[in-house]
């Protein structure tokens, strides 16, 4: 699982920063994700979907020949009497069944990866178009960037804390939360935070957000730049801590 984790600017580079890469008064946003765990742990156990027709195509006729070839090779070995495979599958219905979920293993877990890359890609251009047109909108002028001071953060930051704590909205939010914690495979639920519980924050968030300039896709941006409001109050620092944890799923504080 993902951790954000904000060092406000008096705290980091300070007032003046370290050009050309790091601004004056710069927040600096770590993401941390677990990648290792020493000692002993149980191997993970993947449950792959039912593939769609779109994502069936991925597997080429390049990948379906290779297995062929490879499942081949070692029935040839089998049948040749190979030491190793006789004393493993000492009858060909054995043999015939561990080929089989060879295979089905290596398409399955190809198709994994090449989905998930495939929407990454996706979900990149979607963010580079939208990044776009916004460009396009501010310099037509027909949208002003949004700028926060002291006050109007303190405004934002009320708004979206509100917005979370509304019935209906920690009911929508936790029902969603419960689906993905009941989910066994670890990667499909930190796909699913990211692919089903941010973008519901963002769109409950998105009305709060638009009425000072911030698409709804902004909510990052919105959270570093109300950190970088944290020397001159210390509240707003805090509060948005508060809000990012709510944001990735962690509503023990809400």
């Amino acid at each position: 699982m993902a951790r954000l984790q904000y060092i406000p600017w008096n705290l980091a580079y300070g007032a003046a920063g370290k050009p050309p890469k790091i601004p004056a008064k710069a927040c600096l946003v770590f993401v941390m994700e677990i990648m290792k765990i020493k000692g002993e742990t149980k191997p993970k156990a993947l449950t792959f979907p039912e593939w769609s027709a779109d994502e069936l195509a991925l597997w080429t006729e390049k990948d379906e020949s290779a297995c062929v070839a490879w499942r081949e090779s070692r029935s040839a070995k089998w049948e040749a009497g190979d030491e190793k495979l006789k004393a493993s599958y000492p009858e060909r219905a054995a043999l015939d069944a561990w080929l089989d979920k060879q295979c089905a293993n290596s398409k399955n877990k190809s198709l994994w990866k090449r989905t998930r890359t495939a929407k990454k890609k996706a979900a990149a251009e979607k963010k580079a178009a939208a990044v776009g047109g916004a460009a396009a909108k501010l310099a037509s002028g027909g949208a002003e960037s949004a700028t926060l001071n002291v006050k109007t953060a303190r405004e934002l930051l009320d708004k979206i804390m509100a917005k979370f704590r509304e019935p209906a909205t920690k009911e929508k939010l936790q029902a969603i939360l419960k689906e993905i914690e009941s989910m066994e495979d670890t990667v499909a639920a930190s796909m699913a935070k990211m692919n089903k519980l941010l973008p519901t924050v963002q769109t409950l968030l998105g009305p709060s957000l638009a009425e000072y300039g911030f698409a709804e896709d902004e909510l990052m941006t919105v959270g570093m730049t109300l950190m970088n409001f944290g020397h001159e109050d210390a509240t707003l620092a805090r509060d948005t801590q508060l809000i990012m944890k709510w944001s990735q799923g962690d509503f023990s504080d809400l």
